[in-house]
């Protein structure tokens, strides 16, 4: 086997491990040690229980780039994802200028936030959000490597 690949796909899943242990400890220094509810919130950061369960959620939460909400919080109407590369020009200031460099924002759930946060992730140069997009066999490896970190 390849070691690069093996190299990329550890470097995700430490990543991601790394993310969940430190909102798990920043739960757990807020929680009592003889705290009932402390195994139950142990269980459901095992990586396996976390993921299904962001994978749920992340259906609550949308991927805009033109939020209607941070125009008005009582504004009816849709939220819009339209990477600035697809506006056209014009002499006025707008979205079309931010180009490549720009970075989304999320509306919905303030529960399901953390899962963005995940999405958002970085490694190699390529979010986790990105490499979900490219259908990247890295992550798909890294997500099902749950037994063993080699």
């Amino acid at each position: 086997m390849d070691s690069l690949p093996t190299a990329i796909r550890i470097g995700l899943r430490s990543a991601m491990d790394d993310f969940l242990r430190e909102r798990l400890e920043g739960k757990l220094d807020k929680m009592p040690l003889d705290d009932p509810k402390r195994e139950a919130l142990l269980a459901q950061f095992q990586f396996d229980a976390w993921v299904a369960d962001a994978a749920h959620r992340a259906g609550q939460i949308q991927l805009v780039t033109h939020s209607l909400k941070a125009i008005h919080p009582d504004a009816k109407g849709t939220n819009l994802y339209v990477p600035p590369e697809l506006l056209r020009d014009h002499d006025a200031v707008g979205s079309h200028v931010l180009r490549g460099d720009f970075t989304g924002d999320v509306v919905g759930n303030a529960a399901a936030l953390d899962v963005y946060k995940f999405l958002k992730l970085e490694y190699g140069g390529k979010t986790l959000l990105e490499r979900v997009l490219e259908d990247d066999d890295h992550l798909a490896a890294a997500l099902r490597n749950t037994s063993r970190r080699s």
